[in-house]
């Protein structure tokens, strides 16, 4: 027999903002993003019931992911293309 509870509570907030650029033979975005959420994930675990195992969780949650990118396209002809981008 299993019993499980796992309650959570997070908060979370995101944001991204782009620049773009479209000329006949470039064209250019970039932007950043932020990512926040905080929260916590409890509960347990009971395996055999009062003869088993109990797992007790208890555990703050906190991520945080922040970036930058920028991407490149450069057409000097019909026929040519070149594409660079990265992110940070």
């Amino acid at each position: 027999m299993i019993e499980t509870s796992l309650p959570a509570v997070a908060r979370q907030f995101s944001e991204e903002a782009q620049i773009q650029y479209n000329g006949e033979k470039l064209r250019l975005i970039g932007g950043t993003f932020y990512f926040d959420e905080k929260g916590w994930s409890g509960g347990f675990n009971n395996v055999l019931g009062s003869a088993g195992f109990l797992t007790v969780l208890d555990e703050p949650a906190e991520n945080i992911s922040k970036s930058l990118f920028a991407e490149g396209n450069l057409f000097p002809d019909r026929q040519v293309q070149f594409d660079a981008g990265g992110t940070l």
